[in-house]
């Protein structure tokens, strides 16, 4: 089931689906393979495998509940956080990265860090609040930039700082072990 939800995750829904199979062959009374399919297939917007998938599911066990099953899972949909990267201007050091939580009150002074684009963040959030856009998780990291002509080069310090921010946003999906 591991290597078929790294598929999903990845958006390989066929792939996942054919590891979800040879899983329901080794455990064809296991409802977790169902919900599983369920689930990819709901993904291929194949609705009447996916209802099929869901109605096994149930057969399998009948007090299965979406509500529980999203309680007890171990890790976070990844769908659910927003997370923007762009430059910024805040005075710190080219390459600085700082990670911004608009949505929370302690981040509420950094959220005076402007983009540059001439429209500060907290203008961004308002916005999308306004137009009820606004997502329910939202994480932006900053990267301090050092040039901001139209056309300048990206500088060294910054390079290097969009290498840290990809490992910083892996980081902040990767799903959480429950102890």
């Amino acid at each position: 089931m591991g290597l078929s939800r790294c598929y999903r995750m990845k958006g390989q829904y066929e792939e996942a689906l054919a590891e979800i199979k040879k899983s329901t062959q080794v455990a064809p009374d296991w409802w977790g393979n169902y919900l599983m399919m369920a689930v990819n297939y709901a993904f291929m917007d194949r609705q009447e495998e996916a209802a099929a998938s869901a109605k096994k599911v149930l057969e399998l066990n009948p007090n299965f509940s979406i509500e529980r099953m999203s309680k007890a899972m171990p890790y976070k949909n990844p769908a659910e956080i927003k997370i923007v990267i762009d430059a910024m201007r805040s005075g710190k050091p080219a390459g600085t990265t700082v990670w911004i939580d608009p949505l929370r009150p302690s981040s509420a002074a950094e959220s005076t860090i402007s983009s540059t684009h001439g429209f500060g963040v907290a203008q961004a959030i308002e916005l999308l609040r306004s137009m009820k856009k606004l997502p329910r998780r939202i994480r932006i990291l900053g990267i301090e930039g050092q040039y901001y002509a139209l056309g300048a080069p990206i500088s060294p310090p910054v390079q290097e700082a969009v290498k840290t921010a990809v490992g910083l946003v892996l980081l902040a999906v990767k799903p959480k072990r429950r102890k």
